[in-house]
């Protein structure tokens, strides 16, 4: 086509305007459309401009895509995400990260629920009372159905497993990773002593909200030691004896993937969980990442 009519350049006018959230919008204006050599260009233009609300539309429309953070329209505003293109928990990329820690770079820090302890140059975060602390990680109202997602964590001294209790208490010595409120289960990781408190390895039970979702190790299979088990990290499926064996096989470990059935745009919230004081029992963690979809 040599050249637009009136009509097509003041549809593509609209269609830019209605682009205008988009930062190359800016770019686009009036004076621009005019010179624009044909509808071609126009549509060209317009659509490097198109918004997305969702990782997963990213990727589905721009598959070369890198992961990185991106601006996405969520409930008429404009939202920055982190968003990993790459397959996670064996699902093709287009995840959204909802939080990440690392310890084992010098520049992070704890969560402002936990405090630091250093030991054998392992920078931990932990709690210092009885209870649980809480780590918010909110959707920003990204809607999602899977929860893909790891956690290192560290065993201190007697930790009991998974104990018979509702959601909202101790159900855990380790790690709660819920949804929503009223709290919905999305994934445990339990730390026990000598693995006699893992369902995996043992005649515990989890409680019946948690089913099979759950990960759980020791950090000290030989018996308890009043410290930080750093050179035996929790939920990496790896120097398992053969008492924890079963805990350790599998696939995924260190990630877990949770599969909801619905649609959801639910925070997360990750829980760190003892029921006795630290003085008795801890747990920590240095690592944690969890991404939707």
């Amino acid at each position: 086509m040599e050249s637009c009519t009136s009509r097509n350049k003041r549809a593509v006018y609209e269609n830019v305007q209605l682009m205008s959230s988009c930062a190359c919008s800016q770019k686009v204006n009036s004076d621009l459309i005019q010179s624009l050599k044909s509808c071609t260009d126009a549509i060209i233009t317009t659509s490097s401009c198109m918004t997305f609300s969702s990782c997963a539309e990213i990727k589905s429309n721009k598959p070369g895509s890198v992961s990185g953070n991106y601006q996405l329209q969520i409930n008429n505003k404009s939202v920055t995400v982190y968003c990993h293109m790459g397959a996670l928990c064996g699902i093709d990329g287009g995840w959204a990260r909802l939080g990440k820690l690392d310890m084992t770079q010098s520049s992070s820090t704890c969560p402002s629920s936990l405090q630091l302890i250093t030991q054998s140059n392992t920078r931990i975060c932990t709690k210092n009372k009885v209870g649980c602390e809480s780590i918010p990680l909110p959707s920003q109202g990204l809607k999602y159905s899977q929860v893909c997602g790891r956690v290192r964590g560290y065993h201190r001294y007697t930790l009991d497993g998974f104990l018979n209790r509702g959601i909202d208490g101790v159900y855990v010595d380790g790690v709660s990773i819920t949804r929503g409120s009223p709290r919905k289960h999305v994934w445990s990781l339990g730390g026990s002593t000598y693995n006699a408190g893992c369902p995996c390895s043992s005649s515990r039970r989890a409680a019946s909200f948690v089913g099979s979702d759950y990960y759980c190790e020791s950090g000290f299979p030989s018996g308890p030691q009043n410290t930080f088990g750093v050179a035996d990290p929790l939920w990496d499926g790896k120097n398992c004896p053969s008492n924890e064996a079963r805990c350790c096989s599998p696939p995924l470990l260190p990630w877990f993937l949770k599969r909801i059935g619905s649609t959801t745009t639910d925070n997360i919230e990750m829980r760190l969980c003892t029921d006795e004081a630290p003085n008795n029992e801890n747990i920590g963690i240095d690592q944690y990442e969890i991404y939707v979809k």
